[in-house]
C-alpha cells in the first residue's frame, strides 16, 4: 500500500503561489501518487505506517533481516515454523531475542534461526508517516523531491 508523499495544495504552491484554481487537481494527483511510488521503490522500503507481515528463507547462521518499514514502532512476534503454518502452538520469539536498529534491520540475538524456504514470520508495525502531510513534516527533503 503506498502513501503519498506530499499534497496537491504543496505542489500547486511550489509551481505558483498564487494558482488556486482546481482545474487540475486530479492530475496533480494522479501524478503525486506515480511519483509516490516511484520514490517507495527507489527508497526500497514502504512509507506507510501500518501493520505488515513478512517472510524469511533464514541462510545458515543469517541472524540479520531487513525490514520493508521502518522506523518499527512494534514488533507484534517473530516466529519460525518449518511446516509455515505459524498457528497458534508456536511460541514467539521475546524481544529478549531480537534487536531492531534505525536503519529497520531486525537482528536475532542469543537464539540460531534454523534455515529453511519461508520459515521465519515477522509481524510488526512501522513506516514512515501515516498521512502525506505528516510525511511532509517529518521528511521535507524527501516531500520536496517527490
Amino acid at each position: 500500500m503506498a502513501l503519498d508523499l506530499t499534497t496537491t495544495a504543496r505542489v500547486k504552491s511550489m509551481l505558483d503561489p498564487s494558482y488556486t484554481a482546481t482545474d487540475l487537481d486530479a492530475l496533480i494527483a494522479v501524478l503525486i501518487t506515480a511519483v509516490s511510488a516511484a520514490a517507495e521503490k527507489e527508497m526500497d522500503r514502504e512509507a506507510l505506517t501500518n501493520t505488515y507481515t513478512e517472510f524469511f528463507s533464514p541462510q545458515p547462521f543469517q541472524t540479520k533481516f531487513p525490514l520493508a518499514a521502518f522506523p518499527v514502532v512494534s514488533v507484534v512476534s517473530v516466529k519460525e515454523d518449518f511446516d509455515r503454518g505459524f498457528g497458534s502452538g508456536i511460541a514467539a520469539r521475546d524481544d529478549t531475542d531480537f534487536t531492531i536498529d534505525d536503519s529497520g534491520i531486525l537482528t536475532v540475538d542469543n537464539y540460531r534461526i534454523a534455515p529453511g524456504n519461508r520459515t521465519m514470520r515477522v509481524v510488526y508495525s512501522g513506516g514512515m508517516a501515516t498521512t502525506a502531510a505528516a510525511f511532509v513534516t517529518a521528511f521535507p527533503d524527501v516531500a520536496f523531491a517527490v
